[in-house]
């Protein structure tokens, strides 16, 4: 039971859900049932399929645990009251999350920016379902040849860089031997290089293109066309000013901060375009969610967009700049491009923190352990192997 008591953890889990309740509090009067309802003593709320209620109630009682019977889920979006089936409450699921988050709301008005303080409110009304994941590819299993010839990677890093262990689980699943690579002492991994100070991921990035030396090792490694590279976050702002060093690259954009103003870290939706990228073969046109985590996402580029292979999308599985499907304002909401012969990819948003199913905060049932974001690590494997 959550701080507000009975009632305020009742209420959460209904907006978190989406789900309607009708809450049954048969207290002697009605100058008990505010406490109640209020009361914040130690307890759990669990909510129990009617198939196994008499399972669980036998199971708490045969450990004398208390219980009681407070709340069922309804097909209506609303919070009932009822003591003694007099009805002493109602609301609608919308405007109850309004007057929840009115604060947040009114303090991101007034702290960020007020344009996409008013689409996230107006969304929360449009919207009962934010993430529709639409598959249609099967997911290939992890690679279980412990002993066979593994392609060696490396993850180029830099100092603060947090996010190194996260790709290093997905490439070594999909059957890579990983290098941790620092620059002071090719995927580049995401996470905050230089502490994070702003404009971080171009920062490292000239450190390789005023050193000769280093310049011509990565100009040479990423004009081999038996070679792929992936940038992710951090690892997309630095991809992207190596542009001039990448064939067929000189189109990527540049990524400034966000529209809100504010670091974004959530789940949104990302629909796979039909492009060159060797890392989607066999993906393109699915809807799945994924996470980001960035401060400055939104993609610029000087000319027009070229070679994109993820966008931004809707409930509705349409690209959007809408916040918060779109946490950072991309136009067209490009999340992601590669270079002209698919081999080099950047993308702002996290397929590595999210190629486990449990990774997600939310996922649908029928996904195994693997998520459909493991189907790129597998494809970078594959033309590895190749070649």
């Amino acid at each position: 039971i959550s701080d507000g008591g009975l009632v305020t953890s009742l209420i959460e889990m209904s907006l978190c859900s989406g789900i309607g309740l009708d809450i049954k509090m048969d207290i002697s009067s009605k100058e008990k049932l505010i406490p109640s309802l209020f009361a914040e003593e130690a307890g759990l709320v669990v909510e129990v399929q009617n198939e196994n209620l008499a399972k669980v109630k036998e199971m708490l009682k045969n450990s004398n645990l208390s219980y009681a019977d407070v709340a069922r889920t309804t097909h209506e979006q609303a919070v009932n009251i009822f003591q003694f089936n007099e009805t002493v409450f109602s609301d609608t699921l919308h405007n109850l999350f309004n007057a929840w988050s009115d604060v947040s709301y009114k303090v991101q008005r007034l702290r960020d920016n007020i344009e996409t303080a008013e689409s996230e409110r107006k969304t929360n009304q449009e919207f009962q379902k934010f993430l529709t994941p639409d598959i249609k590819f099967d997911i290939p299993p992890a690679q279980k040849n412990l002993f066979g010839k593994k392609p060696k990677i490396a993850l180029i890093r830099e100092q603060g860089i947090n996010g190194h262990y996260d790709m290093a689980a997905a490439l070594m699943a999909a059957g890579f031997e990983v290098h941790d690579v620092h620059m002071s002492g090719h995927v580049n991994p995401c996470g905050f290089s230089y502490g994070d100070v702003l404009g971080a991921g171009s920062g490292m990035s000239n450190t390789i293109l005023f050193n000769q030396e280093i310049n011509s090792i990565f100009s040479e490694f990423l004009n081999n066309d038996r070679k792929f590279a992936l940038g992710i976050c951090n690892g997309c702002q630095f991809m992207s000013g190596l542009k001039t060093l990448i064939p067929g690259g000189e189109s990527m954009p540049k990524f400034v901060k966000n529209f809100s103003n504010q670091y974004e870290c959530r789940l949104v939706q990302l629909q796979l375009q039909d492009s060159e990228s060797i890392l989607f073969k066999g993906m393109e046109g699915s809807t799945i969610p994924v996470m980001v985590s960035h401060g400055e996402g939104r993609a610029v580029f000087e000319q027009n967009e070229k070679n994109v292979v993820a966008r931004y999308v809707d409930p509705n599985h349409k690209s959007t700049e809408t916040y918060p499907f779109n946490p950072n304002g991309s136009l067209n909401g490009v999340a992601g491009v590669c270079n002209d012969d698919g081999r080099i990819t950047i993308m702002m948003p996290h397929p590595e923190r999210t190629f486990l199913t449990k990774q997600f905060s939310w996922a649908p049932k029928d996904w195994g352990e693997l998520s459909p974001w493991f189907k790129m690590f597998d494809n970078a494997y594959l033309f590895s192997k190749k070649n």
